[in-house]
């Protein structure tokens, strides 16, 4: 993993996966789309979950209804922290991942 400011994860190509660091811990994890000038599109990988939240949660309670993540859904950054920092994943850090899930599998 590497840890770069702001300025240099906007200057990083789409699919860079990361997460933010915060208050001294590692916040969401999530997929960088698209680069729009001081802004940034990408996917949160912790709520990325097709669903209706405060309803289907409720009726989930008592049904055994199955929620889907939604892998095509993108946020706006929005946030303009300039002394934001991002940690970053590199090949390996992903491919372990990746083979630490599809043991859950």
């Amino acid at each position: 993993m590497k840890v770069v400011d702001r300025k240099t994860f906007l200057s990083m190509p789409e699919n860079t996966v990361f997460a933010r660091y915060k208050f001294e811990r590692l916040m969401e994890l999530g997929i960088k789309c698209e680069t729009r000038g001081e802004d940034f599109l990408y996917q949160d990988l912790g709520f990325s979950i097709d669903c209706d939240f405060a309803e289907d949660i409720e009726n989930a309670l008592n049904t055994d209804k199955i929620f889907r993540y939604d892998f095509s859904t993108v946020d706006r950054d929005g946030r303009f922290e300039l002394d934001a920092i991002f940690v970053v994943w590199d090949k390996e850090d992903v491919q372990s991942l990746i083979n630490r899930l599809q043991e859950c599998i």
